[in-house]
């Protein structure tokens, strides 16, 4: 079985990789277009500077068009992220990777008195910075998160654009990873061919002379070893 690639020192020529260097521009979308919360637009923008290199080297073309973004630009995107444990979430309203994200920690499905206590902090943090609270749930226990929450909310405001950024780029790396794993996985999937082969056989043997099924027996086992011995399994009842 082949190991599932991960994005630090992938080799160039894997076909995952070869396959977002080549692939049309709209295979090129509908496989990475949603790595950034609601921002197809970021795997558009690096879609003229094919072929990458590497995986890292992808990742950080899409950070880069993140970092060159005017404060407006960047805040629209910020923006785009849900609530930790906010509306969205009790309501079933996100994309499907922040569903699954924070249903890890099920954030969408917290006890009132916990679910107030997100609320107050999501509150508090929209209202000091003008976006979300955006941390890489993945990284984090509940408890955790809580207490990143509200450590973070004594920060400046240019301190939390660029924590919000950091935590954008854990995000989707590991989105990415995801991206390209599923994608090795189909690729893996469509070289694999297992061919079976059947064949049956009967074989008497008189049970009133002696040793028959002794020596019955015996040629069963010898013909499961000589199929094994040839790469094969054989079942002999």
């Amino acid at each position: 079985m082949h190991p599932l690639p991960s994005m630090h020192g992938m080799d160039t020529d894997l076909p995952t990789l070869a396959t977002l260097n080549h692939c049309a521009p709209a295979q090129f979308m509908a496989t990475l277009g949603s790595v950034f919360e609601h921002a197809p637009w970021v795997a558009e923008a690096v879609l003229p500077h094919r072929p990458f290199d590497s995986l890292p080297a992808l990742h950080a073309a899409m950070l880069a068009v993140l970092r060159a973004l005017p404060e407006p630009a960047l805040l629209d995107l910020l923006r785009g992220h849900p609530e930790l444990a906010g509306d969205a979430a009790r309501r079933g309203l996100m994309t499907a990777d922040s569903a699954s994200e924070q249903g890890r920690l099920a954030l969408h499905d917290l006890a009132a008195e916990e679910a107030a206590r997100w609320d107050a902090l999501n509150a508090a943090y929209r209202q000091r910075f003008g976006f979300p609270f955006i941390l890489c749930i993945a990284r984090h226990s509940r408890e955790s998160a809580l207490a990143a929450f509200e450590q973070r909310l004594h920060h400046d405001r240019s301190t939390e654009l660029q924590q919000a950024l950091d935590e954008i780029a854990e995000i989707s790396r590991r989105r990415l990873d995801q991206r390209l794993r599923a994608l090795f996985q189909a690729k893996s999937g469509d070289k694999l061919g297992i061919a079976l082969n059947f064949s049956s056989g009967l074989a008497f043997c008189d049970a009133t002379q002696p040793d028959a099924l002794k020596r019955a027996l015996m040629q069963a086992d010898a013909s499961m070893y000589q199929a094994k011995a040839n790469g094969r399994n054989r079942v002999c009842a």
